[in-house]
């Protein structure tokens, strides 16, 4: 059964989207409406409902923290929708003007994506007559991450750069960019950790730092052990961690421990 949630934060409207054909949503997306400005799209195997969502909330511009097909899978039919301005990086831009190839549970679970006809590389400041929004770049969890701040907020929309204390990673995540990028972003002062699947309304900058400690200790760790010799497979022997085999059998071998491993390794 798919999930169609509306919250509210002050004046931030959010969104919880999750897709499901039978039982519950495996994955919930959030994407959040700051009166006409919308960080990332949700989504398209929800679009009808997206669609429906926005009818009577007008959206001038359509902000993307990435090119990930829950983030932009909804953004080109938006954009025709409300005559919006897509914003982008330049690398999230490339990704999206063409269609992204996706495997069997990306389609599944999230949709495929229309390839975006117009867009426009990131200001130095998003605006309206609300809000003002810093974009940092942020990546690690793709090469072309960006994150929004809020300064006069106190609020955070991080994209995919927190999702929690995990040990997990897709083949392109670069651990040692994550690192540097929640470094970044820590100098920063805010409250509200607005995750695109995590949210965190107090607290947010602890949440954070909690994630930047993990993956430093995780990174440490896996380099000692590669100095002592180790390869992966004994690596994950040697320690308490476990590998998420029901999550690599569901992706066919996109996420797991051992990308987490790899990824310390070589950076």
């Amino acid at each position: 059964m798919s999930l169609i949630k509306i919250h509210q934060y002050d004046d931030i409207t959010y969104f919880e989207l999750g897709y499901a054909w039978y039982g519950k949503p495996m994955v919930r997306v959030y994407c959040y409406y700051l009166k006409g400005i919308l960080i990332d799209s949700g989504q398209s195997n929800l679009q009808k409902g997206v669609l429906e969502l926005f009818s009577a909330r007008p959206i001038q511009k359509i902000v993307l923290t990435h090119y990930h097909e829950d983030h932009s899978g909804n953004a080109e039919v938006l954009r025709q929708a409300h005559q919006a301005q897509v914003l982008a990086s330049p690398l999230t831009i490339q990704k999206i003007s063409t269609k992204i190839p996706l495997k069997l549970y990306q389609i599944y679970s999230f949709g495929r994506v229309k390839p975006v006809k117009e867009a426009t590389p990131l200001p130095d400041l998003i605006e309206n007559q609300d809000f003002r929004l810093l974009p940092i770049p942020s990546p690690g969890h793709s090469a072309d991450h960006f994150a929004f701040l809020d300064q006069a907020r106190g609020c955070l929309f991080a994209g995919d750069i927190y999702l929690g204390n995990i040990r997990m990673m897709r083949p392109e995540e670069n651990i040692k960019q994550m690192i540097e990028s929640l470094k970044r972003l820590l100098t920063y002062d805010f409250e509200v950790l607005f995750c695109a699947h995590n949210p965190k309304l107090s607290k947010g900058k602890s949440y954070l730092a909690a994630k930047l400690q993990h993956l430093e200790d995780f990174y440490g760790k896996v380099k000692v052990l590669q100095n002592q010799g180790l390869g992966v497979g004994q690596i994950i022997k040697s320690v308490s961690w476990k590998e998420n085999y029901i999550g690599k059998v569901w992706t066919f071998n996109d996420i797991g421990l051992d990308f987490m491993i790899r990824s310390a390794m070589k950076n």
